[in-house]
């Protein structure tokens, strides 16, 4: 039954992170306003790309030290911190003034799969990201639970991320009448709170699970 609840809250955590408002989400937009939906979808699968690579690295990295209860806790308190983080700085995006799409992207290339692929290499709040991911889901596991469920999990958090890029990819093909600067810091707060909702919630359960 956790394997389940934890699939579930995993995956929509991964689809919150990838709503919310970051360097991949202003390209997708960017590149399905001007291209349509191909290549912002391939700027969606050089940042998932990168993603797993990020969850693999920090899983064989790290995987042998869940098993001490001190580390699952500070882990946790890590993850929930940070996802807290991120959340309040996707929900302000909707309070702050200008164009959301002028914003300046790092690495940007003529490949779109290229650029997707470098924003994520160069933004160092991606790694950190997934850490806190990896470290809030490690805390919340049993101890009897098998190094593979986690595996499960904490993909199945790149597999929501990269959904929600998909999705954007799609909005973003349908025109500016459906992905306006509206609909953009709607998305983001949305995300921004999801976000915030998710970093308590978990961090309460490693604290007090």
């Amino acid at each position: 039954m956790h394997l389940m609840l934890g699939a579930t809250e995993c995956l929509l955590m991964g689809m919150a992170v990838g709503a919310s408002y970051s360097p991949v989400f202003i390209e997708i937009i960017r590149k399905g306003l001007k291209g349509g939906f191909v290549p912002a979808f391939l700027v969606n699968a050089g940042a998932t790309l990168v993603d797993a690579a990020y969850v693999l690295i920090i899983f064989f990295g790290l995987s042998q030290f869940v098993s001490n209860p001190a580390a699952k806790l500070a882990l946790g308190l890590f993850g929930m911190a940070m996802l807290v983080y991120l959340g309040v700085q996707s929900a302000r995006e909707f309070f702050m003034k200008g164009n959301l799409l002028q914003q300046a992207i790092s690495g940007e290339t003529e490949n779109p799969f290229i650029t997707g692929a470098l924003i994520n290499v160069f933004n160092p709040i991606t790694i950190v990201a997934w850490l806190a991911f990896y470290g809030v889901v490690s805390s919340n596991l049993g101890t009897d639970a098998s190094r593979e469920i986690l595996l499960l999990d904490i993909g199945l958090a790149v597999i929501g991320a990269g959904i929600s890029g998909t999705a954007l990819s799609i909005a973003a093909h349908a025109g500016k009448g459906l992905m306006t600067e509206r609909a953009m810091r709607y998305v983001s707060l949305a995300a921004g709170i999801m976000l915030i909702g998710f970093g308590l919630y978990f961090g309460y359960s490693a604290i007090f699970a």
